[in-house]
């Protein structure tokens, strides 16, 4: 009653209240989200066992997931305790001399450790397999709200390419 007597008095603006098709968008989207905030504690959990185990991989790579970081954390989970070995991994970009990054790998391999990194490492693919699964669902509700702001007709996407003009190597 109070509620509806502020409402009455015009002291409570109307609020937004979604269609099925937003609200279900919404919770995927917010769904995705806390996934990748997950992905983001295991990525922080890893690096905190690799400083554990005395590797210093991002004093020579920054990204602590990209494709070189991942082969050398899949080698250490494989077996590998050997630094020079991980020097194949490491490409022409990374600037750091190769005794500099054979000292940055050098750890105490630690039971504990390499478990942690593991476990953290498998939780983080688990998580990105999930926000995969969710970005599919998250493109059907969009394909749907597409069609039904299309008059049930969903068409489909068009792809421009394009051309090269014969008089110009403009684009």
């Amino acid at each position: 009653m109070w509620i509806q007597r502020l409402h009455s008095c015009v002291l409570l603006r109307s609020s937004f209240l979604p269609d099925e098709l937003t609200e279900t968008l919404r919770t995927f989207s917010r769904h995705r989200k806390k996934l990748l905030e997950d992905g983001s504690k295991y990525v922080l959990r890893m690096e905190k066992a690799m400083e554990l185990m005395n590797i210093k991989v991002q004093d020579i790579i920054s990204d602590i997931m990209g494709k070189i970081c991942k082969a050398i954390v899949e080698a250490i989970i494989g077996g590998e305790r050997n630094a020079d070995n991980f020097l194949p991994f490491v490409e022409h970009r990374i600037k750091a001399d190769h005794a500099i990054i054979v000292k940055s790998l050098t750890g105490n391999w630690r039971e504990e450790y390499l478990f942690t990194l593991q476990q953290n490492y498998e939780m983080y693919k688990f998580a990105h397999q999930q926000i995969g699964k969710c970005e599919k669902e998250i493109e059907k509700c969009l394909q749907k709200i597409a069609a039904a702001n299309n008059g049930g007709v969903l068409e489909p996407i068009k792809r421009e390419r394009f051309k090269k003009n014969k008089k110009s190597t403009t684009f």
